[in-house]
């Protein structure tokens, strides 16, 4: 089981590492095994791939 994140309690320097749920009104980001999403300086959720090489 994935933990859930609220979105909107995301701060601009948290980083959050795979498999994992961030819910917010609007949508849901569904972050996959190996991928790692964290919030810039905008408050955008930037979610980068596990290199496959």
């Amino acid at each position: 089981m994935a933990p859930v994140y609220d979105r909107y309690r995301l701060g601009p320097a948290d980083c959050i590492t795979g498999p994992a749920i961030v819910e917010e009104r609007e949508s849901t980001a569904v972050i996959p095994h190996g991928a790692t999403a964290r919030t810039d300086p905008a408050g955008n959720l930037v979610i980068t791939l596990e290199d496959e090489t």
